[in-house]
């Protein structure tokens, strides 16, 4: 009976030992399927990471674009507002000069009326002139009478 126990201890180890054998070797299934997974989740958290840098750098290009843009846009305005003050100080100085020019002119038509008066004043002085001496000669002339002198 002893045999029979130790046969059943070998026959038991055997067992074991292939019970053993089987679970290292599911382990080692395992283990390599765990492997395999492992390197499938690096390998997609390595596109993921990869995926956002490219995105991220994207983003800091179209900021960096965008803050260019909005810096050209600020200046851009500047130089407008400039611009249009320039253009209100040269209309004010416009609006000075024509003042200046239609004060002018009222005063050269006012000249220009005294003129024409004083040109028409002078006008009938000298065909009163002209007249008075054409009198005068005629008079002096005139046999019979005496012109008086002048």
């Amino acid at each position: 009976m002893k045999e029979l126990t130790v046969h059943a201890m070998g026959v038991k180890f055997a067992v074991y030992n292939s019970l053993v054998v089987i679970v290292m070797l599911q382990l080692m299934d395992a283990e390599s399927s765990y492997e395999v997974e492992t390197s499938s989740l690096r390998r997609h958290l390595q596109d993921m990471e990869d995926d956002h840098r490219l995105k991220e750098l994207s983003l800091h290009t179209a900021l960096d674009e965008a803050r260019e843009t909005g810096d050209q846009l600020s200046d851009e305005r500047r130089r407008l507002e400039h611009s249009l003050d320039e253009a209100g100080t040269r209309l004010t100085e416009s609006r000075l000069r024509l003042s200046a020019a239609e004060g002018c002119v009222s005063a050269l038509q006012s000249q220009l009326t005294q003129v024409s008066s004083v040109s028409s004043f002078i006008s009938s002085t000298n065909r009163y002139t002209h007249t008075h001496t054409a009198l005068l000669d005629f008079v002096r002339d005139y046999p019979g009478e005496q012109a008086p002198e002048r």
